[in-house]
């Protein structure tokens, strides 16, 4: 099983991101790289930006800020590191993925301008007091006839460093 990694910064942060807007979703982008031996390293986090749409059940981010943070990022870092995936909250629940988190999983493996074949998601639920993290990493799907479509991924194990 690969791992994702992660320091405990970013895990503070996305915590108390959570906390502000519960019950409500919210979530963010990570940015870093992955590892020749299929690790996932997390050296940035981008927020869900300012005209971010957060739901009892759904999150939307501010896609424009978004893809201007990565954008920011990647030069910065001369393309050395790149968007890995997302994170999202589901307050009050469980960590599971839904058909809808399955789904955007897919769409964002198979996007060119994403440019990321095996994008990271993480899901973080409460059962409300306790955070509980769900890490995958999208390895193959594809779509099918609506409303059907494959989305197979792996566990990440998670490592706050």
């Amino acid at each position: 099983m690969a791992n994702l990694w992660i320091s405990r910064h970013f895990i503070d942060e996305i915590i108390t991101d959570i906390e502000k807007y519960a019950p409500l979703e919210t979530g963010g982008t990570f940015f870093g790289y992955f590892a020749d031996n299929g690790d996932v390293v997390v050296t940035d986090l981008i927020d869900a930006g300012p005209d971010a749409k957060r739901g009892r059940y759904s999150f939307e981010p501010d896609q424009d800020y978004q893809l201007a943070e990565i954008e920011r990022l990647f030069i910065l870092s001369n393309g050395k590191t790149t968007y890995l995936g997302d994170w999202h909250s589901h307050p009050n629940g469980s960590p599971s993925l839904s058909r809808k988190d399955e789904k955007t999983l897919l769409n964002i493996a198979l996007s060119t301008e994403a440019r990321c074949t095996h994008p990271v998601m993480v899901v973080i639920g409460s059962d409300p007091e306790e955070w509980s993290f769900n890490c995958v990493k999208f390895v193959h799907g594809k779509r099918k006839i609506w409303p059907f479509y494959s989305c197979h991924y792996e566990n990440l194990y998670l490592i706050v460093d």
